[in-house]
């Protein structure tokens, strides 16, 4: 697969999960989308770090995409480790409950900020989450523009997909 064709790729999944998570939470379906975006962030840690259709890296996966996010998203007071804990209760359970945190608000407001942490109490807003995503991207994608070995490990990890061969 040539290195256009692998970007090309990339924005059509990317487009297609941005697009979808974006009417879901225009639709306010804040679950749904708390849960979409977790599977995106898990995608792009896949892509950047080689991991992308290599059963048992969940996990490596996740947390790289959780570095991609940033700061919000790796402070002290939240963590690759509480994100991969709430990924795993809203993809395996459908409920955000954490134990650090165990009072959870998914809201839905594009003004407010992503994260917001009140003692114990975690607002998680999904339309942030959502923009976050698109800014990954973008700054993944430059990343794989310029870096060859990252666009080899993304091609590579394409080519494990069974959807895309």
């Amino acid at each position: 697969m040539p290195d256009d064709v692998v970007l090309q790729t990339l924005d059509h999944i990317m487009d297609f999960q941005l697009n979808d998570l974006g009417m879901a939470s225009v639709a306010k379906a804040n679950f749904l989308v708390a849960v979409g975006c977790m599977n995106s962030i898990e995608f792009l840690g896949g892509v950047r770090n080689g991991l992308l259709g290599q059963a048992g890296n969940v996990e490596r996966r996740f947390k790289e995409g959780v570095r991609l996010l940033g700061q919000g998203y790796t402070s002290q007071y939240l963590g690759v480790d509480t994100m991969y804990a709430l990924r795993n209760g809203l993809t395996h359970q459908y409920v955000a409950g954490l134990q650090s945190y165990p009072q959870i608000f998914i809201t839905n407001n594009d003004s407010d900020p992503t994260i917001v942490i009140i003692g114990n109490k975690l607002v998680l807003n999904v339309a942030g989450m959502v923009r976050d995503l698109a800014d990954a991207w973008k700054r993944l994608r430059q990343e794989l523009e310029q870096n060859p070995q990252k666009l080899e490990l993304a091609r590579q990890g394409l080519e494990r997909l069974p959807e895309l061969r």
